[in-house]
């Protein structure tokens, strides 16, 4: 059996908001109560049923005012994501001028993103901010084209559309998951670093009444734990499990809670003061790679990526395979090149700007250390 996929909900506020009798649609009296019977089916939920009446509908009324609703339904309780998908895009394709053109989109963009397919997703809802600046659904719009452009690794854009949200919405949730986006981002580039732990802080100290605050919290104690600072992620897990002991985080929570062995009594403060902010290296990522013993202590590099998927990092690999010290690195963020080993950040800013004029990649310069066989990637 498939799983379903669509939340028929969003659909049924739909009809509530738009399908208020009686209507002043044209159709005749007939098709007006045909209609009824076929929302009454919809809500129901019978996807047989439902397949089974429309279809007569269609058949019976082939120039009914209604043929778009009816369709629009039809892809709604469709259970299998590629028929629904094609049903969607035949009402955005065919039925110019049906008000819920829009619904039709964000349900496409809803099964893409399920479905990991972020290519088209990124043109999909590009198409959607296009076609309807003015939609309800502007801003889910815009957080696929985000999410999508964080997946293709196209972190810039996805910064730049995470801006522009914050600087111009008056909505405290938008805002609030708009900063959410800019920490994944900061994360996904420069690990457990200043930027990401300001976007966490931001968000801790003026979000408390958002519906992302229990994601907020549980990022705030990842973070702590991964720098070592298992206290104030005991505190921040347990107000999750308190606060909010019915969310999904909650239950990851209480997991993370059980695993650990030491529980401090003293209540502790997990959102990090300016000074501590201040503490924490504009890069701060720590890949596990063993390193030889002829190694410097301390030398600098060319820092590409990272890249979601290990082909697409092998492919620009490939590209610069002619530049020396090229290695390849998997972290808990992805996969990132590193190009060569310059005592001193004069050379490598040359070999970053080589890089820029020769393949128009933007690297970064990091510093790397040395200690105990294992090497840290960080930036002042």
């Amino acid at each position: 059996m498939v799983k379903k996929f669509t939340v028929r909900g969003s659909m049924a506020a739909l009809l509530a908001s738009f399908f208020i009798f009686p209507m002043d649609s044209g159709a005749a009296p007939v098709e007006d109560k045909e209609f009824r019977r076929i929302i009454k089916i919809f809500k129901a939920g019978n996807e047989q049923v439902f397949e089974r009446e429309s279809y007569f509908y269609l058949k019976k009324f082939p120039r009914s005012p209604y043929i778009a609703d009816i369709r629009l339904m039809q892809a709604d309780i469709e259970s299998d994501p590629e028929l629904a998908l094609r049903k969607y895009r035949i009402i955005l394709k065919h039925y110019r001028y049906f008000p819920h053109r829009d619904y039709s989109l964000i349900k496409i963009c809803e099964i893409l993103d399920l479905k990991g397919e972020w290519q088209t997703l990124y043109k999909e809802s590009a198409q959607g901010m296009r076609l309807f600046p003015e939609s309800r659904y502007i801003d889910r719009f815009k957080f696929m084209h985000i999410t999508s452009s964080i997946m293709l690794n196209r972190f810039d854009q996805a910064r730049e559309e995470c801006l522009k949200i914050a600087t111009k919405t008056h909505d405290k949730d938008t805002l609030a998951e708009a900063i959410f986006y800019l920490a994944a981002i900061n994360k996904k580039t420069t690990g457990n670093s200043r930027s990401y732990i300001k976007n966490l802080t931001e968000l801790g100290l003026g979000f408390k009444n958002s519906e992302k605050y229990p994601s907020i919290l549980y990022k705030l104690a990842e973070f702590h734990r991964e720098r070592g600072n298992l206290d104030m992620a005991y505190w921040a897990y347990r107000d999750i499990t308190s606060s909010f002991p019915k969310s999904p985080e909650a239950r990851f929570a209480r997991r993370d809670l059980s695993a650990m062995k030491k529980k401090p009594k003293r209540r502790m403060n997990y959102i990090p003061s300016e000074s501590q902010i201040n503490s924490i290296s504009t890069i701060d990522i720590a890949p596990d790679r063993d390193v030889s013993k002829d190694e410097m202590n301390i030398y600098y590099a060319i820092s590409i990526g990272p890249f979601s998927k290990k082909y697409m990092a092998e492919k620009i690999q490939r590209l610069l395979r002619s530049y020396p010290e090229n290695e390849l690195i998997e972290t808990n963020f992805g996969f990132t090149i590193y190009i060569g080993k310059f005592t001193n950040t004069e050379r490598a800013l040359a070999m970053r700007i080589r890089l820029a004029e020769e393949f128009g990649i933007n690297g970064t310069i990091v510093r790397i250390s040395i200690k105990s066989q294992r090497s840290y990637i960080y930036k002042d």
